[in-house]
Parts: C-alpha cells; sequence; structure tokens
C-alpha cells in the first residue's frame, strides 16, 4: 500500500505539470494567433522591454513581415496540437486518481491511446504547417525530427504494458481462473 500511495503522489505531481504545460500552450497558442492575425503592431503593443519594444527591434532586423505572421500561424497550430496532448493528459490522469490505482486495465489502454497521441498529434500539427507554408509560398524554419516525441511513446508504451501487467497481479484484468488446476 505504501507503493501505491508514492505511485498516487507522482501521479498528482504529473497532473499538475500537465496542467501547467496545458495552460501555456492555451497562452502561448492565443498569442501566436493574435500575432499571425494582426502581425507586429499587436505584437509590439503587448510585449516590450524596458525602453525597448518588440515592433523597434523587428524594423531594426529587417524580418518580412508576411513570413513571421506565417510562421506565428505555424507556431499557434503546433501549440494548440501540444495543448490537446496536455488535455488528454490531464484527463486520464484525474481519472486515474479517481480510480485510486493505476493498474487497470482501462488505465493501461488509456496510456496506450496517451502512446499514440504523443506520434500523431505532431505528425498531424507538422503536416499542417507544410500545407499552411506551401499555400502562403513561404518557407517554414520547421525540421521534421520527432526523436523526442518518440521516446515518448516508447516510454508511454512500456509504461502501458508494465500498468496491464499490474493490473493482471492484481485481478483486474484477465481472469485466471481458467487456468487454475483443482
Amino acid at each position: 500500500m505504501y507503493s501505491l500511495n508514492k505511485v498516487q503522489k507522482w501521479a498528482k505531481a504529473f497532473k499538475i505539470i500537465c496542467v501547467v504545460l496545458f495552460v501555456c500552450c492555451v497562452v502561448a497558442a492565443t498569442f501566436l494567433a493574435v500575432v499571425a492575425i494582426f502581425g507586429s503592431a499587436v505584437a509590439g503593443t503587448l510585449i516590450s522591454t524596458g525602453n525597448v519594444e518588440i515592433i523597434g527591434l523587428i524594423d531594426d532586423m529587417n524580418i518580412d513581415m508576411a513570413a513571421m505572421q506565417v510562421e506565428a500561424l505555424c507556431q499557434t497550430v503546433s501549440s494548440a496540437f501540444a495543448a490537446v496532448f496536455f488535455a488528454f493528459a490531464v484527463k486520464y490522469l484525474k481519472d486515474e486518481l479517481r480510480m485510486g490505482t493505476p493498474f487497470t486495465v482501462e488505465f493501461s489502454k488509456k496510456m496506450r491511446i496517451l502512446a499514440i497521441l504523443s506520434l500523431a498529434l505532431p505528425a498531424a500539427s507538422e503536416m499542417i504547417v507544410v500545407i499552411i507554408g506551401t499555400l502562403m509560398k513561404t518557407d517554414t524554419s520547421f525540421d521534421f525530427t520527432f526523436s523526442v516525441d518518440i521516446f515518448l511513446a516508447l516510454i508511454l508504451f512500456a509504461l502501458s504494458a508494465v500498468l496491464r501487467y499490474g493490473s493482471d497481479l492484481e485481478g483486474y484484468g484477465k481472469d485466471y481462473s481458467y487456468y487454475a488446476k483443482d
């Protein structure tokens, strides 16, 4: 029981982290959407660093405003997809805390779904970014490396297997009475 309490404390900590990351992604997506729609004029008034405003920095660097707006739109898509991933993670962690144990077949399936989402959402996001870049005739500066996403997916798939095995051991999984010898 002591170990299960530790697992529950870790689940609470991860839920808090996922909530914070979700909020950060939503704020980032909102700000980037404003920049993508209204351009640097709004961004310059929203953010200023001391006496130097962002719009002055942008003017000094000779940045193509259309390219910046397209890049902001692409980053909006990426942030929104990351927010969706963290929303699923928060929902699943809330369900786990409500159930009282992660060692259930239902929760192991949710971890597997989260692993699939950790691969599918970034891939879909990158495809949308490429489509936006192609339609807007600008080069988006994204590199298509999914090493972190693949590593996260592997961890979540492994965790799903461990949780499934734990559910089998606790009796929440398969019915082993069929194998019992009289």
